[in-house]
Order: structure tokens, then C-alpha cells, then sequence
């Protein structure tokens, strides 16, 4: 944790301590699992949107997994601040490999026609543009969005934390799911790819069957690796 520069430490902490989405527990474990090794605002930036970090060891150590990101010289301007970093890498990875892919694929199985407006080309210069204040304010975000919207709709219908569609997944691997998840997690299967660390994975299993920490996220990212693998790779 000493490691972890005090800007850093004071961005993680306002961010997920003000999320309404984890109780209490599971804010503090967040945080500390974040603290470690973060020296630098690329490294920060990973500690906050992978659920195994290097440390975890759980790829085996003669892969080489590392892949060259060209949006990461980003973190290398000092003249950019650490949260425009993060949008930036946010906008170009995380939106078009993960929202708007969701978006479009579940639209299409339905016959819908669906528009982001807001993705229009000459309003993503504009926004990028501005200065952050204009988007965080006092860690409100959206800040002109909610200014705007005060003048038509009563503030308490916006001025909510964001809830997710949460679903009980550390339940269901833990007891309806935990034979299947022997299963698709088991040596016979790893061993077909050979990524992951077996040893970490019994380790983790039974800590969260155990109910000594909650892997719900850490189990969920191998599980959807491995039945992908073995639906169009096997």
C-alpha cells in the first residue's frame, strides 16, 4: 500500500466508497486489492479494470500474455490528467469492446434500430475538449447533463447512484452452480489450453466455496473463458 501514490489512493477511495452498488465489505476488500503494486497511472488504470492482477500469478508463467495496447502512450503525457486518461482508454476500449457490442448484438436479435446520439463525431471532439470540471464536479458526474435536466425533471429522479442488474452470482457458484464449475474449471479442461495456473484455481475455488472471500468476479472471468474455449476452440 505504500506504494500507491496519495492521488491515487484518494481517487480510489472517493470512487468506490461512493458507489452504492458493493456494501461496506466488499468496498474495503476493493480497495485494498487495488492499493498493491500501483506506482503509476497506467498501472493504476489496469489495477481498476481487470479482476486478476499480475500478482494473483493465475497465468501460467511461460505464456507470454502480454498485448501491446496502442492507446496506453496516453498515461505517458504528464500534461494529461490521471481520470482523462482512464476515459480515454474507457472510450476506445471498454465502449466498443463491451457496451456498444452488447448494444448492437441484442438489438439486432430483435430487429431494432438503435442510435447513440451522443457518440455523434463533432460532440466526442467537443466533450474531450472540455475541461474535466465540466464533467466531474465536487465527483458528481455528468455534471451539464444533470444541470441541464434540473430545469425539466425533479432532481431526485437523476440525483441517484447508478444501480446495476445485479444478479446472485457468488450464490450460484457456491451452491447450484458449484458442480458445473468443477467441471468447466478442472484440470482435464484447463489442460487443453494450458493458460491457467491450476493451483490458483483450486485456491480460489475453495476459498469462495468456503466462504472465506468472495471470487464471485475472479471464478466468473475463467468460467466464460473456458466455456468459450470449449464451444469454438475444442
Amino acid at each position: 500500500m505504500n506504494n500507491c501514490p496519495n492521488f491515487f489512493r484518494k481517487f480510489l477511495f472517493s470512487f468506490i466508497l461512493e458507489d452504492d452498488n458493493f456494501s461496506i465489505d466488499k468496498k474495503i476488500n476493493k480497495i485494498l486489492s487495488k492499493l498493491s503494486n500501483i506506482n503509476n497511472k497506467e498501472t493504476f488504470y489496469e489495477s481498476m479494470i481487470t479482476e486478476w492482477s499480475s500478482s494473483d500469478k493465475i497465468i501460467n508463467t511461460e505464456i507470454n500474455h502480454f498485448v501491446e495496447n496502442e492507446y496506453y502512450n496516453i498515461f505517458s503525457n504528464e500534461d494529461i490528467q490521471l481520470t482523462d486518461c482512464m476515459m480515454f482508454m474507457d472510450f476506445h476500449t471498454y465502449l466498443t469492446d463491451d457496451i456498444l457490442c452488447k448494444v448492437d448484438r441484442s438489438s439486432m436479435n430483435y430487429s431494432l434500430e438503435v442510435r447513440a446520439p451522443f457518440l455523434n463525431s463533432k460532440l466526442i471532439d467537443f466533450a474531450f475538449d472540455m475541461p474535466l470540471d465540466y464533467k466531474i464536479y465536487q465527483n458528481n458526474s455528468k455534471f451539464i447533463l444533470k444541470d441541464i435536466l434540473s430545469g425539466y425533471i425533479p432532481k431526485e429522479y437523476f440525483l441517484r447512484s447508478k444501480k446495476g442488474f445485479s444478479i446472485p452470482i457468488s450464490n450460484w457458484i457456491r451452491n447450484d452452480l458449484k458442480e458445473w464449475v468443477n467441471e468447466i474449471l478442472s484440470y482435464s479442461m484447463n489442460s487443453k489450453h494450458n493458460l491457467f495456473n491450476q493451483k490458483i484455481i483450486e485456491k480460489t475455488k475453495k476459498e469462495h466455496f468456503e466462504g472465506i472471500y468472495n471470487h464471485e468476479h475472479k471464478l466468473w472471468s475463467l468460467i466464460q473463458f473456458n466455456s468459450w474455449y470449449d464451444k469454438f476452440l475444442n
